[in-house]
């Protein structure tokens, strides 16, 4: 019976080594097979653990699409075919699961669109010249709040639903970024909503090259300076702790790095995660269910997809997920509650969807 037992044991063992080696891997797939497909994912997971993704597809069709993973395979939905519809994707799952998602158009509209029984509803949000970003939250009651810039006025604004009416509100002023991130950049403000139904955005202003933060007191926006060195650049995201404390990543144009802000009180701990190159440029962070952030974005000098996690105790070295030639553009990042990491990305050389 000794025997039988130990026999046991070491086999539980060797079964473990086992899954954790697997569970360490990183597994990839394309998800669309289309000639291009893949701009703007957007990835979210299930209650299930299993991802769902929206995403713009250029070939055959200029199409906003959906995709959920089901025990049998990919699933697909056309969301919206009008106006070459799906740039700058934000997407967030209701308290039943039903899909939210914010993006916009060839026509510079805002649109917002929702899963409602057995179809998509969609409403236009605002018209604002140049569309350079969307970004959507829920409060607790699944009211969608969606940021973004506008180009016409120059602000950032945002936009509630209030029955059938959008509210808007100006929250800032903000220059437009110049150069080549002009009509490419990713999510230049964004919004996540507390425990509290506290909105917290943050924001990047290219006149000054700053990344500022705001949130809602109750009373009034109170902003703050988050980076004002004048380095700050696009590719910016934003994610909450359990507490509703707000970190932000984003790329540092000047010195071409990877940069990490932490709220402290009334200040913010700045820290540079990855300078091994031209890095940073398409930032996304998500944290985990133990407030560990989880950052994915593109190594520009080896066109590489690139992650990096902070592990409770400090940040591990960056490492590579993806190196197959030119990927990692637009990434989008979500953990399930197992605090597994999942990356929705473009791969620029073939055109297609990864995951």
């Amino acid at each position: 019976e000794k025997k039988k037992m130990r026999t046991l044991i070491f086999n539980l063992l060797f079964l473990t080594v086992i899954i954790s080696e697997v569970a360490a891997r990183w597994e990839q797939e394309k998800i669309d097979q289309a000639s291009t497909a893949g701009m703007y994912p957007a990835i979210v997971v299930d209650k299930s653990n299993l991802p769902r993704v929206a995403y713009l597809r250029f070939s055959p069709e200029d199409e906003l699409r959906y995709g959920r993973r089901t025990l049998a395979g990919w699933e697909y939905k056309v969301i919206d075919f009008a106006d070459k519809p799906g740039l700058f994707i934000s997407m967030v799952l209701d308290s039943k699961e039903n899909p939210h998602l914010s993006y916009g158009n060839a026509k510079g509209e805002i649109k917002y669109a929702f899963w409602k029984e057995t179809k998509w509803e969609i409403t236009t949000v605002e018209k604002v010249g140049q569309v350079t970003g969307t970004s959507l939250a829920l409060d607790s009651f699944d009211n969608p709040q969606i940021v973004y810039f506008n180009s016409e006025t120059n602000s950032v604004n945002l936009a509630k639903l209030n029955s059938k009416e959008w509210n808007i509100t100006n929250i800032a002023s903000a220059g437009l970024p110049s150069g080549e991130v002009t009509g490419t950049i990713n999510m230049p403000a964004r919004i996540a909503i507390d425990k509290k139904d506290i909105p917290h955005l943050c924001y990047y202003d290219g006149t000054t090259r700053s990344i500022q933060y705001s949130w809602w007191s109750g009373i009034k926006w109170m902003p703050q300076n988050v980076d004002d060195s004048g380095n700050a650049g696009p590719y910016l995201g934003l994610t909450l702790s359990s507490s509703g404390v707000p970190s932000i990543t984003y790329y540092d144009q000047a010195n071409h790095d990877l940069k990490y802000a932490q709220k402290q009180d009334e200040d913010w701990k700045l820290q540079t995660l990855d300078a091994a190159g031209d890095v940073g440029m398409y930032a996304a962070i998500a944290t985990d269910i133990n407030d560990c952030p989880h950052i994915a974005y593109y190594d520009k000098t080896n066109q590489t997809l690139k992650y990096i996690r902070f592990s409770g105790q400090g940040w591990n070295p960056p490492e590579t997920v993806d190196s197959q030639k030119d990927v990692g553009l637009f990434a989008s990042i979500t953990v399930d509650e197992l605090s597994y990491p999942h990356i929705g990305y473009f791969d620029n050389s073939n055109r297609n969807l990864k995951y």
